[in-house]
């Protein structure tokens, strides 16, 4: 097992995309300049993450057991890793700037701004996150897996009390309550499979996970 400490990625977002999710959430046209208030929650942003690499011990269906004794549970997670040797267990977060700014405003089109702002730069900093996890896999000669995180598929939101034990969040400043939230809010923690690159060089692809997933009919989630 082994740890690494995530760079201090750069927050971005597009404009039009928070004006777009302004929209859409019915909200009223921004008062004053839109570009300056993105501005100010993403001056507010100080990234933090830390990546966690386990050797897998064990593999079937629906569970992964890892060389510490931690066990991974799930249809998900078993179709997910079912090619991958490792997994790597990954956290990262904005920090406390975005929650302290939508807790000291009075404004609710404010709050709702650093909303769409923080969900948007969590996504991006969470994609940066998974390329430099695919980068340190390739310059190991390996490939990973696309990511997966607690909610998603079958995989029950519980199993961040399971990921922060392998990771420890404290680390980097996030704390995961005995409720199962997350403070800072602007965090999102998940694991990637890492493996053998395959005789063409390519990712390695586990099993499509939605076809052996139960809730497949009902999935709020992406396709």
């Amino acid at each position: 097992m082994r740890w690494v400490s995530l760079p201090a990625f750069e927050a971005t977002v597009e404009i039009a995309e928070v004006q777009k999710i302004l929209e859409d959430w019915g909200g009223p046209t921004w008062p004053g300049s839109l570009e300056e208030a993105v501005f100010k929650v993403l001056r507010s942003v100080q990234t933090k993450g830390k990546l966690a690499i386990f050797e897998i011990a064990m593999k079937r269906t629906r569970k992964i057991r890892l060389e510490d004794g931690t066990v991974l549970e799930g249809l998900g997670v078993g179709a997910l890793l079912r090619r991958s040797q490792q997994v790597g267990a990954f956290v990262v977060t904005l920090g406390r700037g975005p929650d302290d700014l939508a807790r000291a405003s009075r404004e609710r089109s404010f709050r709702a701004l650093v909303d769409a702002v923080s969900s948007l730069a969590l996504s991006t900093v969470t994609t940066m996150a998974q390329v430099f996890i695919d980068q340190l896999a390739l310059s190991e000669q390996r490939a990973v897996t696309r990511a997966l995180l607690p909610g998603e598929c079958d995989w029950s939101k519980s199993q961040r009390q399971v990921l922060d034990a392998l990771v420890g969040f404290e680390s980097v400043g996030v704390h995961l309550l005995p409720e199962g939230v997350l403070v800072p809010s602007w965090t999102r923690s998940g694991i990637m499979g890492i493996g053998p690159t395959g005789s063409a060089g390519r990712n390695i692809e586990a099993r499509p996970v939605c076809a052996v997933c139960p809730f497949r009919d009902d999935c709020p989630g992406p396709g």
